[in-house]
């Protein structure tokens, strides 16, 4: 099951519960916050701007039309119904029970139609931190 919960997954006011949909093949990168030069003498030079961060894609396939609805509603209603976009963080445990508190991290919340009654979307996350 992957569980969506704002404001956490301990007392949320909304909730989105489905089934294991994510597409293989599961990443989670982390980016680094680096550049990196090559010098005069050929080596290299890296300058860290300090931290990480994580965002990653989850692939969502072959959703019902109710678990569909409940995604939309938990991503586009309002506080203390839904997270409003990207407006809230909010908790995430995905099919293989890890936790994060991540925020959508797109612009654009758009379901296709994948065969008759079933749905896919993918949801970009930024894990919060």
């Amino acid at each position: 099951m992957i569980t969506f919960a704002y404001p956490d997954l301990s007392m949320p006011t909304a909730l989105a519960v489905i089934g294991d949909a994510e597409i293989l093949p599961y990443a989670r990168p982390v980016r680094f916050r680096q550049t990196v030069f090559l010098t005069d003498a050929g080596g290299e030079a890296v300058y860290d701007f300090g931290g990480q961060s994580q965002v990653f894609t989850m692939q969502l396939a072959g959703l019902s039309k109710a678990e569909r609805d409940m995604l939309s509603a938990f991503f586009t209603n309002p506080s203390p119904n839904g997270v409003n976009g990207r407006a809230l963080p909010f908790s995430l445990r995905d099919s293989l029970g890890d936790i994060y508190t991540v925020r959508l991290a797109q612009d654009t919340f758009e379901f296709t139609m994948s065969s008759p009654a079933l749905y896919d979307i993918n949801l970009t996350l930024r894990v919060a931190g």
